[in-house]
């Protein structure tokens, strides 16, 4: 689930931020200013819309890596259409979702967030996979999706047509900090879809139940989670036997 903070004209709302447990932490913020960085999104002044991304269905020790198409609210679609939408900042939650009740944090000890990547993207936006010279290409982690612009009527407009939203979060990510400073925001023309790509390894022992302490479930040989541990050995990825890999490399010497 992800909130996006966008730039309104409304008077200061005062709705609270997404997860509970206080404001969010930066650890740059002057000690001796006379006035400090607001990480209260609800004081900011800023309008907000939710989307849902899934339903996720996992079974144990099993990763979920795919990316999730997910349209925007209506309303945000209708009043951004040939318009400009501000992102400000984001938050985002992993939950259970019963209908007529609260939604429920997942436990950080049953779904573990490796990592994540989103777009907001427009109009004339569609996400494909990247092809294997954009991955071999990559400096640094290669992506697994790439957005590509298709009919834009504007294409010399200085307004993006998507934006990339990726903080290099995992586990910390629900009590990060996602925000900018006043005056500068992402910005996205005629706003669309949501698309989010999570890395989501399944840690929950279901020999437990929600509220239980945390006890770590079978883990494979190349763990290297040392006994007692508070947390899977999952989380660090260890390799396993289940999947077998070719790989083809073609050479010349000269």
């Amino acid at each position: 689930m992800l909130a996006a903070l966008f730039s309104g004209l409304h008077s200061v709302s005062t709705f609270e931020n997404m997860n509970a447990g206080g404001k969010y932490v930066i650890a740059n913020d002057h000690p001796s200013s006379s006035v400090r960085f607001e990480t209260d999104f609800g004081r900011k002044g800023f309008e907000y819309f939710e989307v849902y991304g899934g339903p996720i269905s996992t079974r144990y020790g099993e990763v979920f890596w795919q990316g999730i198409d997910i349209p925007l609210p209506e309303e945000i679609v209708a009043r951004f259409e040939n318009a400009t939408i501000a992102i400000t900042g984001y938050e985002m939650d992993q939950v259970f979702r019963t209908p007529g009740e609260p939604d429920k944090p997942v436990p950080i000890t049953w779904a573990y967030n490796h990592h994540y990547v989103s777009w907001i993207n427009g109009r004339h936006v569609r996400m494909a996979k990247a092809s294997e010279r954009l991955r071999a290409a990559a400096d640094g982690h290669p992506a697994h999706f790439v957005p590509y612009s298709l009919a834009d009527p504007n294409p010399d407009s200085d307004i993006p047509v998507s934006q990339i939203f990726s903080e290099g979060n995992g586990g910390e990510s629900r009590k990060s900090y996602h925000g900018y400073p006043r005056g500068m925001a992402q910005l996205v023309e005629s706003p669309r879809t949501f698309f989010l790509v999570p890395m989501q390894i399944d840690t929950w022992n279901r020999n437990t139940t929600f509220g239980d302490p945390f006890v770590p479930g079978p883990e494979s040989a190349r763990s290297a989670a040392p006994k007692q541990a508070e947390y899977s050995g999952h989380l660090e990825c260890p390799c396993t036997d289940r999947i077998i890999k070719t790989t083809v490399q073609t050479f010349s010497t000269v």
